[in-house]
């Protein structure tokens, strides 16, 4: 081999090795935005900050909490779909929430396809749940109230058209009752409601 052919070679060699160097930089540079879809103080909410100092520790970077509140979740799913691919913008996600919202929502701003799970670490149920005070103590008193009085008891939960308002709409439908759904912005708002 001459020494020209060579020489362009090595030169070739360390310019792709100085390119590949800052193309493949260590993840992470900067601090992760992870978004909730929910209002402060919900499950959603508690699960993120739950996450929060664990992945801090992990990745050695910042995780910083983004409240994107609205359209049972859509407002948040839509940002996150709109974010560069980069890893750096996450968002916890709620079933049967990011089905329902593009089926039921003329432009929910993101289509379900467009979310990928990663890692699915927990599942909740619903419950009913009653002030303590309540005069219902138990289901059978609240099922016979609520067919005597149709309409008038109110249950709440986290959106329309999300977990919280199908098990309503389910529970409705197995007891023969009507109930007045009321959609909150997130359980974080929904408990202080039924406290109050």
């Amino acid at each position: 081999m001459n020494k020209r052919l060579l020489s362009i070679l090595l030169v070739a060699v360390f310019l792709l090795s100085i390119f590949s160097l800052n193309v493949m930089a260590e993840f992470p540079e900067k601090a992760i935005n992870y978004i909730v879809c929910f209002n402060p103080g919900g499950e959603s909410d508690l699960t993120a900050r739950a996450q929060q100092k664990p992945l801090e520790e992990v990745f050695d970077t910042d995780v910083v909490i983004q409240y994107k509140i609205g359209g049972g979740g859509a407002v948040g799913w839509s940002e996150l779909v709109q974010a560069k691919p980069d890893g750096y913008t996450v968002a916890g996600f709620n079933l049967p929430h990011i089905i329902l919202q593009p089926l039921v929502r003329d432009n929910p701003g993101y289509d379900t396809k467009e979310i990928k799970p990663v890692f699915i670490f927990e599942a909740t149920p619903n419950i009913l749940a009653v002030h303590k005070d309540s005069q219902f103590e138990t289901l059978e008193e609240f099922v016979n109230y609520a067919k005597e009085n149709p309409g008038v008891i109110t249950l709440g939960g986290s959106g329309s058209y999300s977990a919280n308002h199908l098990g309503t709409l389910e529970f409705n439908q197995t007891a023969d009752i009507k109930t007045t759904y009321i959609p909150f912005t997130g359980s974080g708002e929904a408990v202080p409601a039924l406290l109050g």
